[in-house]
């Protein structure tokens, strides 16, 4: 079973945990499946508006894949929801 397999198994069987999301969806996006990684980061957020962490997750992982419009738009939420 591969790490992202893992880490998925591990959150559905803990979906409440920022941690294990965040560490999903850096998997995702070190694939180059950076949307998926971001969607996994949105749902963390609703969960953990708080979470640095997935704050600033959210803005770097599409940025660094090249996505700046929505790494600004992913910004500003996560500015709104702090």
């Amino acid at each position: 079973m591969s790490d992202r397999a893992r880490l998925a198994a591990a959150v559905r069987a803990q979906p409440g945990r920022a941690d294990l999301v965040l560490a999903l969806a850096k998997a995702h996006a070190s694939e180059g499946d950076w949307s998926t990684g971001v969607a996994l980061l949105r749902q963390a957020a609703q969960l953990h508006p708080s979470d640095r962490d997935v704050a600033a997750a959210l803005v770097s992982i599409p940025l660094e894949a090249g996505q700046a419009a929505l790494a600004a738009r992913e910004a500003t939420a996560v500015l709104g929801r702090m």
